[in-house]
């Protein structure tokens, strides 16, 4: 059928859904659901989780030449800790690294990552940010791997 004047390629479409899902009352109705539901404010740490996820390092650590912790980019722009929130998680970063051996790697206040390339409040957003931070962790990896 022919093309309409209405018709895009699917790339730009979904750019275009993107950018419309991003406006301030869809971002500040996605905060308070992450507020309810995922505790993204205080961080009150389930002790099952922390330690489930130290051992999953472990294992992989048995069968791994090298693992690596990261931690994923922030949307600051909508998503602030409690000071108390800050302190539990700079306690959980500390206990997984001195459990784990491992220095955690953290990608929260990347400067190449921007609140824009966000889809929604916490995740980076389908090609305006997944690909650019793939990249960032790429050239980062690209050096680390080249190290003995």
């Amino acid at each position: 059928p022919p093309r309409g004047e209405h018709d895009c390629d699917p790339l730009t479409m979904i750019k275009e859904l993107i950018r419309l899902n991003l406006r301030d009352h869809n971002l500040d109705n996605d905060r308070l659901i992450r507020i309810r539901t995922a505790d993204i404010i205080d961080l009150n740490f389930e002790e099952l989780l922390i330690e489930s996820f130290i051992n999953i390092v472990r294992t992989f650590q048995g069968f791994s030449d090298r693992v690596e912790i990261i931690m994923l980019p922030m949307n600051n722009d909508w998503i602030e800790h409690s000071e108390e929130g800050k302190e539990r998680l700079a306690a959980v970063v500390a206990r997984i690294e001195r459990e784990t051996g491992l220095a955690v790697r953290s990608y929260r206040d990347a400067p190449e990552i921007s609140p824009d390339m966000f889809g929604d409040t916490t995740h980076l957003g389908r090609y305006n940010g997944d690909i650019p931070f793939t990249r960032l962790l790429a050239r980062d990896m690209a050096g680390v791997l080249r190290q003995p």
